[in-house]
């Protein structure tokens, strides 16, 4: 992966698909591999994608069409 690609990395402690533990190797190794990692981890929320989530890639998009790096800065 070159280095400071942009990834956003979310999930939540109550997921019955991804637990925890997986989550955070993956944001380890993303973090390793040089991404300009944003990771956020959402209590008590099942398997699903959340407003804020939408919203976040939303502005990485956006800043991307737009020429400049992701800030990656939309509210949780």
């Amino acid at each position: 992966m070159p280095a400071g690609v942009p990834v956003y990395l979310s999930g939540s402690d109550s997921d019955p698909w991804i637990p925890v533990s997986a989550f955070a190797d993956t944001a380890q190794s993303l973090g390793r591999g040089g991404a300009s990692l944003r990771a956020d981890l959402f209590p008590g929320r099942s398997h699903e994608v959340s407003d804020a989530e939408i919203a976040m890639l939303g502005t990485m998009i956006a800043d991307l069409e737009a020429g400049r790096g992701a800030r990656m800065g939309a509210a949780r």
